[in-house]
């Protein structure tokens, strides 16, 4: 479950060389959650559903593989059936030339 957080003791300030450092103290989950997560300035979501957000399309289980592949192989062979029709379409009308 997405739950929205949001940042406790924010700290900027510069440091040695002249850059800026930046401290997060902490984060507090914010209350009331709101309905809709992007008005959010955080979101922190649980490891499933984080996977399910970012699930790799390469990931396939073997069924969804095969089914991958039969699909296309199904267009490889549609194609080559409309390549055949149209050799012999075009062989047919030189034939009676």
């Amino acid at each position: 479950m997405a739950v929205c957080v949001e940042n406790v003791g924010f700290y900027a300030f510069p440091g040695p060389t002249g850059t800026a450092r930046i401290y997060i103290s902490g984060f507090a989950v914010s209350d009331p959650q709101p309905d809709d997560k992007t008005t959010c300035s955080l979101v922190v979501v649980d490891g499933l559903e984080y996977r399910l957000i970012s699930a790799s399309p390469f990931a396939l289980t073997a069924e969804q593989g095969a089914q991958v592949g039969v699909a296309i192989l199904t267009l490889w062979a549609v194609a080559w059936g409309f390549r055949q029709v149209g050799h012999f379409l075009k062989q047919t009308s030189h034939s009676g030339d």
